[in-house]
């Protein structure tokens, strides 16, 4: 839902492991200058305090906010060139690597296996 909204504002995501090391995490928000961290109230105080802001999806204060807007999608515009999600490469070389991807390049990966994206199915691919 989270990646939905993101989207749907015209945003992009960076997804992070709180599994990973503190220090490639800061790196990875640093890097991206991601200026909002969405998480959940059990690993917030886990996460690296940073420029950005965190947020608590399933905190109250969130939960109240969001019962407060209405339920329809921004109307937002998001050109095919605008950043959807930017992923980190292994950091084989001593240092990770963002690699940005374009709502465009997502929506060509989409259409180009119909019926093949998925979430965990066998043979599934992920986008």
């Amino acid at each position: 839902a989270g990646i939905l909204g993101v989207w749907k504002a015209g945003a992009g995501y960076l997804p992070i492991d709180p599994a990973q090391p503190t220090e490639r995490i800061s790196f990875m928000l640093r890097d991206s200058r991601a200026v909002l961290t969405l998480t959940t109230e059990e690993i917030l105080d886990e996460l690296p305090a940073g420029r950005g802001r965190l947020v608590a999806v399933d905190g109250a204060l969130m939960g109240m906010q969001l019962a407060a807007v209405p339920a329809t999608a921004p109307e937002v515009t998001v050109c095919s060139g605008a950043l959807a999600y930017v992923i980190y490469t292994s950091g084989s070389t001593g240092q990770p690597k963002g690699v940005a991807v374009t709502h465009g390049g997502l929506a060509n990966y989409v259409a180009s296996v119909p019926g093949r994206v998925g979430f965990g199915e066998p043979g599934g691919r992920y986008a």
